[in-house]
């Protein structure tokens, strides 16, 4: 007790203040902080920068700041990527809270860009930024700044004010966005206050117009975040000013609380009605993924039954072996047994699914013959004929064969007394030759990435990992095993098993000269470091570094089960990082020049292999060269360099922006260049799909999807980068079909189909009894815009739920769907920006029952924070005990605008609202963790936040 007062004591006389909270890095850096003044709640977080809100409503999500050379070659200083934030001040001021960021650059050694980033907290809800930057560079710098992203929903449809130089603006913010031209897409600018109306109240910001400070609707634009939609409020790029940057933004909140919120419970009257077919045998889809070049559906079925068989018409290769033990292991999941496989005809081939390649056609019976279609001389083309009684399959390989198979799984049909394969007439090939996927490899995670490969990789026909394994502990580099991200090479062997299992070609990668932090692990192999001071790049001029790399590049040779065609050596970004040249300065060479260098040193050690290499192709071009991911300075050194390399290295071109396909200039450059090359995308589906067409219209050899959720694979433990994985489903559908049709118009949802793979959901063995919720009494919302109101949540007309019809059955869960006075269909509590009216806080439903789960429909009103917790579900037993569950945002549940999935929440119904915004339903599936006691009530309580829940439905099954 003496310790802590006499630690106080000394506090106060040193006036010492601090953040509400600090989290710091093993190096002591700020990993994040947060401070509360007044109605305020700051947050910050490096590289995602400040995120602000007041009274619960997110205003401002992030922040950024970058100083960078002409085109972006050299970041100087950029905290959305290569900043860290080395001290933090905090100081009482006027009441309130003054907060001092100093950064250092990651990229840049020498931090040519000094200062300060200043946030005020005022006790009135006033906030300001300032930055105060110098920059002691030879040159021409600029600068580009994002004071703030304003959260788009609490301003969209309302009134603004500006004043510049005397001069007043009125106008209303779109709804809808206009461009993806930040001119034609401005709403102010080169303001000295602007007045934002909100559904809350005011906002005012205030700045100097000489700042020439801009706020333009960035949700059309090419880098735009669907799921996170904002104004853009800063400067776009322009020079650096001799004298340095100093600029001050202000903002004053004038917003209420929301008086909507009423502390009382819709509690249901009526009572629960039990049912045998709380969920119900049920099983099928109406599409084939990816889609085939050619598919007509028929009136035949192919009944499934325990004479149904696999013929199959020549001698089995050990591909084609693992190609049927892979569909035996998708039948016996979908109809509870596996088929016989012969392979000698014994008389008519009833019931049977017939395989065969080209050319054997005649050893298998007239029907076929007379059945056969045309095969496209793709070596991977396939047909397909389903028939009452036969199945005919041909491919001219056993690729093929392989994807013929992963096509017909996708006709099975069970409903409750029978279960078939749909009748269809498929005539199929890819696109492009070239369909990849990269990943890392991860601690403890072999398991998640073997599920991926067979179920997301090869059953939708991709056909090659990049396996970016440097982190893996191989035994040649024993020093440096990452504690954290480490995968054991026993596991990594199972990996390279398993891509061979599945039919998957393996690329071998590890990032090679830069990116190298694998290297330096540990503090290890320093002696290698271009620049010891920030190891990231390996010295080229030293000959103890081939030694290493070489030997590792042996041992992970000896891991494939057959040897790759191509080994990735990474080469991206290589001069964005520390010194380079730094230990090969006295030498003379050029940055230039050691990359080459260091290029065709691998490329001649991995040719007397038989082996060609991959490389990633940003350091080949410059920005006058591409539309973006261009690191090497001017289009004369990116010539020089490619003209140092070997037509025959595969160059990955990658491109991340949503852009037209002709954008991607590129692709042509290193066409005319004599490379053969593959476009690589990230998770935006616009991005995937126009990257196929920019290859595909360049002939261009195929398309690498990339991912970059951390350098640990790790599906269950990130939630947050779901995209990123789902994103496999859409490389997989637009590299095979080529497509131009975008997402929304497919017919299938990557995240629901993601979903119901990685939950492994399978046909009910019979249906399940259960309890319907009658939910009719405390629905207090139509789905359909009022005569009387803009629409059913304040945002327009049109926007509404109408096209959801209330359908009782979704996926193979029933639903009491019965609407209320005034026809009322949904129950939505309280929240922030909701229309004007009273809503409850909580509902609880009474019960009497027990049940295994609870399954609800249920979304929130509008959008959050992932993570941010906007709700709770509260399971009520006889004997006065409880469980509770909070609904995280993003987590656990998602908006109806949101279409996205999470571990517990599918989508269950799509569809669009008036003005054809597509729009979703969620179920989300609440296991009872306490099965055998009797639940006396369920209840749902809101957050007082910016999501309202919306409540539509519950159903208890046993």
């Amino acid at each position: 007790m003496k310790t802590k007062f006499l630690f106080v004591l000394l506090i106060s006389l040193l006036n010492i203040s601090f953040a509400d909270y600090i989290a710091r890095d093993d190096g002591g850096s700020v990993k994040s902080f947060s401070q509360t003044v007044g109605d305020m709640h700051l947050s910050y977080v490096p590289r995602l920068g400040m995120s602000l809100s007041v009274r619960g409503t997110n205003v401002i999500t992030s922040s950024s700041f970058a100083v960078v050379s002409a085109g972006w070659t050299e970041k100087y200083f950029a905290t959305m990527a290569q900043t860290r934030l080395h001290k933090l001040e905090v100081e009482d001021y006027n009441g309130g809270k003054r907060l001092i960021l100093h950064h250092l650059s990651s990229t840049d050694p020498e931090q040519l860009v000094t200062g300060t980033e200043t946030y005020t907290m005022l006790p009135d809800n006033t906030f300001t930024i300032e930055y105060d930057l110098a920059f002691a560079g030879q040159g021409q710098a600029f600068y580009e700044g994002q004071v703030g992203a304003l959260n788009a929903l609490p301003i969209v449809g309302e009134k603004f004010v500006s004043y510049a130089d005397g001069v007043k603006k009125t106008g209303i913010v779109p709804l809808e966005a206009i461009s993806s031209d930040a001119e034609e897409a401005t709403v102010a600018c080169d303001f000295d206050k602007l007045i934002l109306q909100t559904r809350l109240g005011q906002i005012e910001i205030i700045s100097d117009s000489s700042d020439n400070i801009r706020l333009f609707d960035y949700r059309k634009n090419a880098w735009a975040d669907s799921t996170n939609p904002i104004f853009w409020l800063g400067f776009l790029e322009r020079p650096f000013p001799d004298d340095g940057i100093n600029y001050k933004v202000a903002f004053r909140f004038d917003l209420k609380k929301a008086e909507n919120r009423v502390e009382r419970t819709a509690e249901n009257k009526l009572s629960v009605k039990a049912t045998d077919k709380a969920r119900v045998r049920k099983w099928g889809q109406d599409y084939i993924m990816p889609e085939p070049k050619s598919l007509e559906y028929t009136d035949d079925k192919f009944h499934i039954n325990q004479h149904t068989k696999i013929y199959t018409a020549e001698e089995v290769t050990p591909k084609l072996q693992r190609s049927i033990d892979y569909f035996l292991e998708d039948f016996e999941a979908v109809f509870g047994f596996a088929p016989k496989v012969v392979s000698k005809n014994s008389g008519k081939l009833a019931n049977t699914v017939v395989i065969a390649k080209s050319g054997e056609c005649e050893r298998v019976d007239e029907e076929f013959e007379k059945n056969a279609l045309e095969l496209n001389k793709h070596a991977e083309a396939y047909n397909l004929i389903c028939s009452d009684e036969e199945i005919y399959i041909t491919a001219n390989t056993d690729q093929g064969l392989f994807y013929s198979l992963t096509s017909l799984i996708q006709l099975a049909v069970v409903e409750e007394q029978k279960q078939y394969f749909k009748g269809a007439i498929i005539a199929d090939y890819p696109s492009l030759d070239f369909r990849g996927v990269h990943f890392f490899s991860g601690k403890n995670a072999y398991s998640q990435i073997s599920k991926t490969l067979r179920n997301l990789l090869a059953r939708h026909k991709i056909n090659m990992l990049a396996f970016e394994c440097e982190y893996v502990n191989w035994e040649s580099k024993k020093k440096s095993w990452h504690p954290h991200y480490g995968m054991d090479k026993k596991d990594a062997l199972k990996v390279f098993k398993d891509t061979y299992k599945y039919n998957i070609e393996m690329t071998p990668f590890v990032n090679c000269l830069g990116h190298c932090e694998w290297l330096f692990a540990n503090g290890q192999n320093l002696d290698l470091a271009e620049d010891p001071d920030y190891p990231y790049a390996y010295c080229v001029t030293n000959p103890d570094t081939y030694e290493f790399l070489f030997e590792l590049f042996e041992e992970i040779l000896d891991a494939c089960v057959e040897k790759p065609r191509y080994f990735h050596i990474g080469h991206d970004e290589v001069t964005i990082v520390g010194r380079f040249p730094y230990r090969s300065k006295d030498t003379g060479k050029t940055a230039s020049e050691l990359f080459f260098e260091d290029t065709n040193r691998l490329y001649e050690w991995f040719a007397d292999r038989d082996v060609k290499i991959s490389m990633w192709g940003d350091m080949l071009i410059s920005g006058e060269e591409a539309s973006s991911s261009a690191h090497a300075p001017n289009p004369e050194e990116s010539k020089k360099r490619r003209d140092k390399i070997a037509r025959d290295v595969l160059i990955c071109d990658w491109h991340y922006e949503v852009n037209e396909p002709e954008k991607y200039i590129s692709l042509d450059l290193f066409k005319k260049d004599g490379f053969k090359t593959v476009g690589a995308a990230w998770f935006e589906p616009e991005n995937i799909k126009n990257m196929v067409q920019a290859v595909k219209n360049n002939s261009q050899k195929g398309i690498l999807q990339t991912t970059w959720a951390g350098y640990n694979f790790a599906v269950d433990r990130n939630v947050s980068q779901w995209n990123q994985y789902w994103a496999y489903l859409y490389a997989a559908y637009y590299a095979w079909t080529a497509d131009t049709r975008s997402q929304e118009e497919l017919d299938f949802s990557a995240p629901q189909l993601f979903w119901d793979i990685w939950n492994e959901t399978k046909p009910l063995a019979e249906n399940k009894d259960g309890y319907f919720f009658d939910l009719s009494d405390i629905y207090n919302r139509r789905l359909k815009d009022d005569e009387d109101s803009t629409d059913w949540l304040g945002y327009g007309a049109g926007n509404d739920m109408s096209a959801f019809s209330g359908q009782e059955l979704h996926t193979d869960t029933n639903y009491l769907i019965k609407a209320g006075a005034e026809q009322n269909s949904v129950l939505l509590t309280s929240g922030n920006l909701n229309p004007k009216g009273a809503y409850p806080n909580k509902a609880v439903l009474n019960a009497d029952i027990k049940a295994d789960e609870i399954r609800m429909l249920i979304d929130t009103s509008f959008p959050n924070k992932f993570g941010k917790e906007v709700g709770k579900l509260t399971l009520k037993y006889a004997d006065n005990t409880s469980y509770s569950k909070p609904l995280k945002y993003g987590e656990d549940i998602l908006a109806y605008t949101d279409l996205r999935v999470a571990p517990n929440t599918q989508m269950v119904w799509i569809g669009e609202n008036q003005n054809g915004k597509e729009i979703c339903v969620h179920q989300y599936i609440l296991p009872n963790p306490r099965p055998n006691k009797q639940i006396t009530s369920i209840e749902i309580e809101g957050g007082q936040t910016d999501s309202s829940l919306l409540l539509y439905a519950v159903t208890a099954v046993k």
